[in-house]
């Protein structure tokens, strides 16, 4: 596992919901694994700049256990999401990391109503700074397993890549066009090297295609 020197661009964002690109910050597959939330500096850089995440209040990240805490609880997110994804059995421990962590951040509901306008009823975290942190990201993945968006939950097709994505439109393969493109070049130069040398066999590119 490796840790960046990241800027603001250098960031795995993709627009998703919370809980996904909370996931994606553990960037990579099998043996190259960078992990974006590595160093106070880098959890600091990414809340900042992770659309979903502003508004949240992050921690004192120089108390002992807060980094691990907020790396803990991305771990088992990103494996309980590729779980879903493979058609895995749950892991255990990771259902129980996000249980946890839930069961430390106290809430209770709100109600708002004005006169002339609807009630609205809203979720207040109570707690510590972290237990608030990370009471948030929970209660969202919850939301997310338990709601129609876990159908719709994806890993990139791209070369290489394994950032995870959901699904909103029906024909999206791609993380990110630039995956498509890659994907499509390397289909193009495997369809050439048959064509020029068809004793070295052509894997099957069907799924690489747009």
């Amino acid at each position: 596992m490796t840790t960046p020197l990241a800027t603001a661009q250098d960031l795995p964002l993709l627009g998703e919901p919370l809980p996904v690109e909370f996931a994606n910050t553990l960037y990579g597959s099998g043996d190259s694994v960078t992990d974006f939330l590595a160093t106070p500096d880098l959890i600091r850089l990414w809340f900042s700049e992770a659309v979903p995440a502003r508004g949240l209040i992050l921690p004192a990240l120089t108390r002992p256990g807060t980094g691990h805490a907020i790396r803990a609880l991305r771990d088992a997110i990103h494996r309980l999401l590729h779980d879903c994804i493979d058609g895995r059995a749950p892991s255990r421990p990771a259902i129980a990391t996000l249980n946890n962590v839930a069961a430390r951040a106290p809430t209770h509901l709100r109600l708002q109503w004005d006169a002339g306008t609807s009630p609205q009823v809203s979720t207040v975290f109570t707690g510590s700074a972290l237990e608030l942190l990370l009471g948030q990201i929970a209660h969202q993945t919850l939301t997310l397993f338990t709601g129609p968006d876990r159908e719709h939950l994806r890993r990139c097709r791209g070369p290489g890549c394994a950032m995870l994505y959901l699904q909103r439109h029906r024909n999206r393969r791609w993380c990110h066009h630039s995956c498509g493109h890659r994907a499509r070049q390397a289909a193009y130069y495997r369809r050439m090297r048959y064509a020029h040398y068809p004793g070295l066999g052509l894997s099957d590119t069907s799924h690489n295609q747009p």
